[in-house]
This record gives structure tokens, sequence and C-alpha cells, in this order.
């Protein structure tokens, strides 16, 4: 992309070219300002997207770079409309790609063609998919608390206060994951110990009471092999 400067006057201009991106100066600020700020200000893509926009030479870069330029100033000012007028052109563009590739690969007689132009089918319809609902979040936006209170199942209030935090108590069960997480010490060992004896998990066990439940359990200790089956066989 050239880039070349001039200033605004009342005659006329010459035909200029379409490739040559014509830079207007303001007063008190050098040429190397004014560049710089093209150049940062994401200006070098108009002629990325003059390149693969197919429009032929009729292009300007010049009247590109203003169009991108309220394209970007509506972005910015909230207004998506041209955003979402895009991705549906995209899922419209990429449904027919999807169905004309699935139609091409029920034609052929070979296996690996059926797999491979099926493969591309399965990838443009995966495409379609993400930039529908890429489109359905520009419409819907929703919180990220509101996704959590859906995946969890429950519902929760955003303007709560948050719950001041509880100091963790020895005889709770998930006191040492929260307070020891830097291994089994000496004293870790003593003290969950003494916890566990505190407990007493085993009176609470019943254990298993249908019949299937105690057969499965007394096989706890199998390792597996029949040897020592064998043995009393023979």
């Amino acid at each position: 992309m050239k880039m070349a400067t001039s200033k605004l006057t009342s005659k006329k201009k010459p035909a200029s070219d379409p490739k040559v991106l014509e830079v207007v100066e303001v007063p008190d600020e050098n040429h190397s300002v004014a560049l710089a700020k093209l150049v940062t200000d994401g200006t070098s893509t108009a002629a990325t997207l003059q390149t693969y926009a197919g429009a032929g030479p009729e292009l300007g870069i010049t009247e590109l770079v203003a169009a991108m330029r309220k394209a970007g100033a509506e972005t910015v000012a909230g207004n998506f409309g041209r955003i979402e007028r895009m991705l549906t052109h995209q899922f419209m563009t990429l449904d027919a790609l999807f169905n004309n590739l699935a139609q091409r690969s029920g034609r052929q007689e070979s296996f690996k063609g059926i797999e491979v132009l099926l493969r591309l089918a399965l990838k443009a319809q995966s495409q379609a998919r993400t930039t529908a609902e890429t489109l359905a979040l520009l419409k819907n936006p929703c919180p990220i608390s509101g996704r959590r209170t859906l995946r969890r199942g429950r519902s929760r209030s955003t303007t709560a206060l948050p719950r001041a935090r509880e100091k963790h108590k020895a005889n709770q069960t998930n006191y040492w994951s929260t307070t020891m997480a830097n291994g089994w010490t000496v004293e870790r060992r003593q003290r969950q110990a003494e916890l566990i004896r505190q407990w007493q998990p085993w009176e609470q066990s019943t254990g298993p009471q249908s019949a299937e439940g105690k057969t499965r359990s007394s096989r706890n200790a199998w390792k597996g092999g029949y040897r020592q089956q064998l043995r009393q066989l023979s």
C-alpha cells in the first residue's frame, strides 16, 4: 500500500491511483505523525481487503479506508447492524457450502471420495453453527452470571452482597484441602488421624444390605487371577 500526502484544495484533482492512499495532513502535524496514526489505526488492513475483495481496479483504497472507518465508528457507537448482516450472509454461504458438498458426496462411487467431501461438508456445517451462535449472542447478550445460573440449574441473584468469608474449622472435612495444599507432612498425618478417630466414620457405615451388594463386597480383596482356585481344585 502506497501512501501519498496532499492538502484539500478547491481545484479539480486528476484521477488518482486506486492503490495510493491520500493522506490529509492536519495543521501543526508533520508527515511522520500522520503516517504513524494511519498505521496504528488499522488502516493498513485496507490493502489486504482491497486485494481479496475482488472488486477490481475501480475500488480505490482511499474510499475503502473511509468506508472502513465508518464501519468501525458504528461498532464503537454500539450499532452492530452491519456486523449482524455480515454474519447472516456468512451463515447462508456456509449453509450453501454444506448442502453442495453433502450432495456431491452422495454422488461419489468410492468410499474415499465420499469421506473427503463429507468431512468438508461437516466442517462447513460446524462453522455455520458457530456463526449462528455468535449472531445469537449479539442479538441477545447474556451476562456471565446468567450463564452460570443456567449451567448450575439454580437461580442466583446478581445484586446480592457477597457473604463474608468464614474461617475454616479444624473439624471440617475440607479443612486440609483448603489450608494445607503443600502435601502431607508428619504433623498433618497425625492431625488427620486424630480427626478420623473423633469422627468414627465406621460407626455410620452399615455396609451392603442386599444379597447382590454383599456378594460384590466379598470380592473387594480379589486382585484377579485364578491360581488360588486352581490350587483348591487340584
